[in-house]
């Protein structure tokens, strides 16, 4: 049986609710569920609003992740920890970049990276630096999302030629998680597709193209041209080799194609 925890959605079928920032409820949610396997995805990741706000990014990133490795080291050690981290672990260095050779540029990056350490003080743990593109939710849109909306309403948009990254689509994030979990696989591993990775320009315009969406109200630009609250890593691309011995992992067309149809399919269920 599956259980989530959610600090504003519980209450609802098979979600309970908790702020796992808080000692006794993050005990209490665990004694009660007594989990085999915590993925523990719940993360403050805006990553200006982190730069922002050090010490919201330290409770939400930092703080619950060793509360919840406490519990498990004192109460249940033969829980498995999975810790959902991202690529923004990576960044000083030109990628695409191995798991042993991290270099985060932001506050979001560091406090992922502090998480990833506590986890690792576990007997049993899985840590997955990610980063998968879908269309997020209506307050915050993800980026196939913008993309998507934008080019159909014609809106000016900058693409960013000098920004590289090999994500994949939340379907396929999923199902290599899931397969990773049943599988019992452990330690740390890069998650994203196969191949040298694309700029976020190269993909807009592939995934435009799929749509057969237009694009002339879209410009190739840079990302010093925009004034962001956080630095931003130009490469986070990740070398998946590791992984790939274990997993069969899509390669970018595969991505593409993931993405495109979940956006196809949202909008067909949204008539």
């Amino acid at each position: 049986m599956i259980t989530g925890v959610s600090r504003s959605h519980g209450n609802a079928e098979g979600i309970l609710r908790a702020d796992l920032t808080s000692a006794e409820e993050s005990a209490a949610v665990l004694r009660h569920v007594a989990p085999r396997v915590i993925v523990h995805a719940a993360a403050m990741t805006d990553v200006d609003g982190c730069q922002g706000n050090p010490q919201g990014a330290f409770l939400a990133n930092v703080h619950a992740t060793r509360l919840l490795v406490d519990w498990v080291r004192h109460e249940s050690p033969e829980t498995t920890v999975v810790l959902v981290s991202t690529d923004q672990v990576y960044g000083v260095i030109p990628g695409p970049h191995a798991e042993t050779c991290p270099g985060p540029v932001n506050i979001y990056g560091w406090t992922k990276l502090w998480a990833e350490d506590l986890v690792r003080t576990l007997d049993r743990f899985l840590v997955l630096r990610i980063n998968y593109v879908g269309r997020g939710t209506a307050q915050r849109p993800g980026l196939s999302q913008w993309i998507v909306s934008s080019l159909r309403a014609g809106r000016p948009i900058t693409l960013f030629r000098d920004v590289l990254f090999n994500p994949l689509s939340g379907t396929q994030m999923a199902a290599a998680m899931a397969a990773l979990i049943s599988g019992g696989v452990e330690g740390v591993y890069n998650l994203g597709a196969m191949g040298e990775g694309v700029s976020k320009a190269d993909f807009a315009l592939r995934l435009a193209g799929r749509l057969g969406l237009p694009t002339s109200s879209a410009r190739s630009g840079s990302l010093a041209e925009v004034a962001l609250k956080a630095p931003r890593p130009h490469d986070t691309r990740m070398d998946v080799s590791r992984l790939a011995s274990r997993l069969v992992l899509p390669d970018m067309e595969m991505v593409i194609a993931s993405v495109a149809e979940e956006l196809q399919t949202a909008e067909r269920g949204s008539v």
